[in-house]
This record gives structure tokens, sequence and C-alpha cells, in this order.
């Protein structure tokens, strides 16, 4: 299986597993990690320090590869069409909040290198019962040679279009999603079993990829956000390039709003991006933000998706300061106010239903999310 020696693999596997112990949801996902080796699903990876991609010899793999390859840090490993092996914390927290349990039948959207359904098939108990498709058929081939190296026969794989899923396996008990998605495509609520979960990072423009977990019952799909991601957008006939790209871009409007003196100081101590935004979206404020990094200083900048409001952030030694629209400013401070009032809502506070074209209507802090294949009403949960 590898040149290692068995005590040098364990020492890999056990450094890895300390660091990210607290992404351990389900005992499985330690052990899964213990029996996985990571390095061998890795033929390659980006190393900026040295200025490219670089070869990994699995059989033999150098100090250097071994100590890039088991630590918390995701690593590129395919640059055009890009791909990743992603951060093993994010991994292990995933499979956690995805529940998988002896006997499920499961679909991951979104191949990789493999190890991913690797890891599941210790959850499974069974490699038969893990299905996995990538768009790229040259990494669906590259996981399974990965698959027989680790010892792991059985798990099925196909190169197709992840949107479609895999029909003729429904349905499935688990459907997660290694790639990020805006749309919630009719495959996957189709192919989800009752009872059954499907665990997406849900990109949504502006915010980032928060990860979206949603069961089956009585033919409806309800739930919530429970954690933080950033992945590669799904691609194929599904992508929806509007939901995000970022409308936000270092142009002459953000050069402009930079050489503007501050109008106050904004004591926005603790501030959550992803939990603030949500927010705002819960009282109809269409907000997004990115970082802006250049040559005098890194930037954190809120626009209004409108335009009429623009918001510039420097975060140093001398606090938060506000450019922009005075007008823009007082409404962030006040929806500052009335977020801190409420606890600061966490992502994890907000439910999710997907609803039909009728059921649109919104209480107090609910908003709805328009997609080309679904709608979701999102509503801050009481405490």
């Amino acid at each position: 299986m590898t040149g290692l020696s068995r005590d040098a693999l364990d020492a890999h596997l056990h450094s890895l597993v300390r660091e990210i112990e607290s992404a351990f949801l389900a005992p499985w996902v330690r052990e899964a990690f213990l029996k996985v080796p990571r390095h061998l699903f890795i033929d390659q990876f980006y190393d900026s320090d040295a200025g490219g991609m670089v070869t990994v010899n699995r059989e033999h793999p150098s100090p250097e590869h071994l100590k890039a390859i088991y630590c918390n840090v995701g690593r590129p490993i395919k640059l055009e069409p890009h791909s990743a092996a992603s951060e093993p914390w994010l991994v292990a927290n995933m499979l956690g909040h995805l529940g998988i349990e002896r006997g499920m039948r499961v679909l991951e959207i979104g191949t990789g290198s493999g190890f991913n359904a690797g890891l599941m098939t210790v959850g499974t108990g069974d490699p038969t019962l893990v299905h996995s498709v990538d768009i790229q058929p040259d990494l669906v081939e590259a996981a399974a040679r990965h698959l027989r190296d680790a010892g792991i026969e059985g798990v099925n794989l196909r190169a197709c279009d992840g949107g479609l899923g895999w029909p003729e396996a429904a349905p499935f008990d688990r459907i997660m999603l290694t790639v990020g998605s805006s749309d919630i495509t009719p495959a996957w609520l189709g192919q989800l079993a009752e009872n059954g979960v499907l665990l997406m990072p849900f990109k949504t423009r502006g915010m980032g990829d928060p990860l979206l977990r949603l069961r089956k019952a009585g033919g409806r799909c309800t739930g919530g956000f429970v954690g933080y991601s950033g992945f590669n957008a799904l691609q194929g006939a599904f992508l929806e390039e509007s939901q995000f790209k970022p409308g936000i871009t270092e142009d002459d409007q953000v050069t402009r709003l930079l050489a503007e003196p501050p109008v106050r100081r904004m004591d926005l101590d603790g501030f959550s991006e992803i939990d603030f935004l949500l927010f705002c979206r819960s009282l109809g404020l269409d907000l997004e933000a990115a970082w802006v990094r250049r040559a005098d200083g890194a930037f954190h900048l809120i626009l209004d998706r409108k335009g009429d409001q623009a918001l510039v952030m420097k975060w140093g030694e001398q606090g938060t300061w506000f450019k922009g629209n005075a007008n823009a400013g007082t409404s962030l401070l006040s929806t500052f106010g009335e977020w801190e009032s409420l606890g600061r809502p966490a992502l994890t506070r907000y439910r999710a239903e997907v609803i039909s074209a009728g059921e649109e209507a919104v209480g107090e802090h609910a908003w709805i999310e328009r997609r080309s294949h679904v709608r979701l009403r999102f509503s801050l949960e009481k405490t």
C-alpha cells in the first residue's frame, strides 16, 4: 500500500487527527482518518514556495511532502479545471454533520481525489454503498486508482454532470456536495430518500458558501445552516455564476472610496461577516462583502447591490472606519445595534425550508432565496 513503515505512517495519521480533533462529531469519522492514508490520494499539489505544482511519490513520499499533506491545509491538486484536496478539518466536520450510519446508501457530488469517498466507506461499513460522481473524467480515473492503492474496493464512481445525480442507484440516504452550488437541482431532491439528508455548500453571492443541511420528511425538505465553508463551484449545466461571482471588484469606485476621508469611526467589536450579512438579509438589506488588498493596506468593503450605498471599513490599530455615503453608515450602525440586541445571532440560528411558488409569505426576520430550480425560505429562529 505504501513504502512508509507502519510506525511512520501511524505517526503522520495520529498527528493529523490530533490537529483536527475538534472536527470529529462522530466516532467513525475519527476512525476513518486513522484508517485512510491521505497521501495515497494526492499525486501532486500546488506549492506556493515552489511556484507551481509538485509531484508526490506516493510509494516513497519525501518528508517535506508528508508534512504538507498531513496537516490541516487544503491543497490544490489541479489548476485547470481547478480541483483541490479540501482542508481536513472541514472534511471531517462535514462528514459528522452528514450523519452517515452503517448500511446507508450515499451519493457524493464532486469526487476530486477520492479521499472523501474513501472516508465514507468507513461510515457505511460497505464500500459498495458509496457512490461518487465528478464532471472531470481524469479525476474519476485517478480516484479509482487511489482507492485501489488504499485497499478500498467496491466504491461506485462515475464521470458525469453532478447536477444529475445517479438515477439508477437512487434513492440515497445521504447526499453530500464537495463542491459549492447556488442551486438545488431536481435530481438531488428527487433522489433523496425519505428521512434522507442533503448537505451542501450553498453559494450565496457576497456571503461565501455557508453549509446547508436539509432533511426530507413527509415530502418536505427542512433544515438550516450548520457551518462555514469555501469550495470551488459546481460545473456543468447547473452552474449559476450570478450567485457566486461578487459584484465588488477593485475598480474605480473602490479606488474613489478609499481616497475619501473617513466619515466616522465604527466600533464593531467582534464583527462576524457572514452572521451579520445574513441578519441584514433578514431585514431586506441586500449587502455583500469582500476583502480589497492593496499596497496601502487591506480593506473590508460592504456594498449595497443596488449601488446607492457604499461602505469601506479598514481594520487596524485605529479601529474600524467608515467611508462613503453617510446615510449608509448610519443604516449600518443601526442594523448592527439591532443584531447586537438579539445576541448577534449566528448562521446556525436560521431555519430553512424548500417551498413552492405559492408559499412565499415571510414573517419577521425572514426572506426568500429564489434560484432557477428551488425556492428557499430562511427565518431567524426565536430563542
